[in-house]
């Protein structure tokens, strides 16, 4: 089996689980549509890693911000013996 039929193979196997995940998550449909709308658009490769990157950089920054906040609500925890003060929620 060359490069081509393996890669091919990978891709078609990531596509049926990616297929499974949106039809076991309704709203990632409407996001993996506006993913799709967005490549569709590019006029290249290089374009659409370009389009992922970006998307991925910042998905990648708001979950570093909601790590962030989780782990200092765990130090409220920590610091007052269990118990959570009443303003350390959003």
């Amino acid at each position: 089996m060359n490069k081509s039929d393996q890669l091919t193979k990978i891709v078609d196997r990531l596509t049926v689980k990616s297929e499974k995940m949106i039809d076991q998550s309704p709203p990632l449909e409407a996001f993996q549509e506006e993913i799709d709308r967005l490549l569709s658009n590019a006029a290249g490769q290089a374009d659409r890693l370009t389009i992922l990157n970006i998307m991925f950089q910042c998905f990648r920054s708001e979950l570093h911000e909601e790590l962030k906040y989780l782990n200092e609500l765990l130090d409220l925890v920590d610091n007052n013996q269990g118990r959570v003060k009443s303003n350390a929620f959003r």
